[in-house]
């Protein structure tokens, strides 16, 4: 399937030195969601909110 295959290209991850890996399943329940947490080096208004099948692939 045609968007199955194009739907990440490497030039979108290409330029991205550096990655923040935050494990699954840890974090607080945030509105019915799970895990959410807050991200390393950002304000606390800005959350991770894991949304696992939201998009093929």
């Amino acid at each position: 399937m045609f968007v199955s295959r194009k739907r990440y290209r490497p030039q979108q991850w290409d330029t991205i030195a550096n990655w923040s890996v935050y494990p699954l399943g840890c974090g607080e329940r945030w509105f019915g969601f799970d895990a959410v947490r807050d991200l390393e080096g950002l304000p606390p208004e800005i959350l991770l909110l894991p949304l696992a099948r939201h998009t093929w692939g």
